[in-house]
């Protein structure tokens, strides 16, 4: 099995048993190369053409690698992958928060003095809620009761940016579980030349059929079988890794169906959605800041703007975000209507003499078949139990993994890549002495 403080494997003798996981995303590769290492006969079933699941870097510019869905690592002191980007040479760039210049509605920069304020009032406020938060009860509920006023430009771009990005709607959220996962320290930092760095190192060895969506589970027999669309695949067990958004679909059908538990938690977990874009420039013409915030009237669309020159000096280039309904919307919209909706934005700070981008990289998560979604969150009916119920394995054959199975660090790539390392420990505790 695996010793939790050197993260090495003390046991050895499996008697090549046989895995299945589906899914390459960072838990499946998590969990599959420790089993590969370890003697296990390991396949690994991924439904797109590519390794990293919501861990995809566009390289379609020769300039630049956007990280569609996750890019930074998280307080990085303590986390697992920090360790590894620094095993492998991976550079990343430490990003600060506070180093950001915001503008109102009018195109007028806020000062810091009364941005600073706005922050202060803000961090009370989810202190606040947190301590009043009432099963079932939303955030926005409890914010509305406490305060009994409505949120000031600068408060809705503060609650946009720091909190709906990261979890979810507020009238969709906890008011009582929202912040209940546990993070490492420091100031989170960004992979500067692609998550999938990373990746590769961790699907180096592995037997992968990219192209191979699963249909179904049967796990009725002591082997357990698994149909995608053009094949049959027959193992000891199964680890499931695909995305929470693809388990409330029902993607999958799962034979016999799932405990009760697990399918109330399926239920239960939210799914936030949240896509990137990356807008690239001839020239920059943008505050030299790290972070550029807009505080205008129309909620969680391009008011928060990431400057990529500060990551990477040689790219002229800003990411924004889009969030829940927002997000959905976007994904119908073409590039050139959406580069029309991000210089609406632009043009109010920076004035309309400012050039149209060359290039428009953007992600897809909410209407993508393999995703429907983005990552999971503490909803009205969630309860920390639920993650619990989401992590436990099924008759000692079928295993779950992913961030949305991990309560301590669930809507994480830490979490993820944790939560495969716990079900490879899981599936070798059963082996041992066999």
């Amino acid at each position: 099995m695996l010793d939790q403080e050197t993260n090495k494997t003390v046991f050895h003798d499996t008697y090549q048993k046989s895995v299945t996981v589906i899914g390459a995303g960072i838990s499946g590769l998590r969990a599959a190369g420790i089993l590969h290492k370890e003697g296990f006969q390991v396949k690994l079933l991924e439904a797109s053409d590519y390794i990293g699941g919501r861990l995809k870097t566009n390289r379609s510019l020769s300039n630049y690698a956007f990280d569609e869905g996750g890019c930074w690592i998280h307080t990085p002191i303590g986390n697992p992958l920090t360790e590894m980007a620094q095993k492998l040479g991976v550079e990343t760039v430490v990003t600060d928060d506070n180093w950001i210049i915001v503008y109102d509605e009018n195109g007028e920069k806020i000062p810091n003095e009364k941005f600073e304020r706005e922050k202060e009032h803000f961090n009370s406020v989810l202190k606040n809620v947190s301590r009043f938060g009432e099963v079932g009860t939303s955030f926005e509920h409890i914010y509305k009761r406490e305060y009994a006023e409505d949120m000031s430009l600068i408060q809705q771009f503060l609650f946009s940016t720091y909190l709906t990005s990261e979890t979810g709607d507020l009238n969709q959220l906890s008011s009582k579980y929202y912040d209940i996962e546990e993070s490492f320290e420091g100031t989170d930092t960004i992979v500067k030349d692609g998550y999938d760095l990373l990746i590769s190192y961790l699907a180096e060895g592995l037997d992968i059929e990219l192209d191979q969506r699963v249909r179904s589970i049967d796990y009725t027999a002591a082997k357990v079988r698994v149909k995608t669309d053009t094949k049959e695949y027959t193992s000891d067990y199964v680890i499931v890794t695909v995305p929470l958004g693809v388990l409330k679909k029902g993607s999958i059908s799962f034979t016999p169906s799932l405990p009760k538990g697990k399918q109330e938690a399926i239920k239960k977990i939210g799914v936030n959605q949240v896509n990137k874009f990356f807008v690239e420039w001839e020239k920059s013409f943008w505050d030299p800041t790290q972070f550029i915030g807009y505080t205008n009237a129309e909620k969680h669309k391009f008011n928060y703007f990431l400057n990529v020159k500060i990551v990477k000096p040689t790219v002229n280039g800003l990411i924004t975000f889009a969030f829940g309904k927002e997000a959905s919307r976007l994904e119908n919209k073409e590039d050139h209507e959406v580069i029309e909706e991000i210089m609406k934005s632009l043009r109010v700070m920076y004035g309309y003499n400012i050039p149209m981008p060359k290039n428009i990289l953007r992600s897809k998560w909410v209407h993508n078949e393999n995703t429907f979604g983005s990552y999971s969150y503490a909803s009205l009916e969630t309860r920390p139990e639920d993650f619990d119920r989401m992590a436990k394995s099924i008759d000692g054959k079928l295993f779950f993994a992913g961030e949305h199975t991990i309560k301590e660090y669930f809507s994480s790539v830490h979490g993820a890549y944790l939560s495969g390392f716990r079900e490879a420990n899981k599936i070798l505790s059963l082996t041992k002495g066999k």
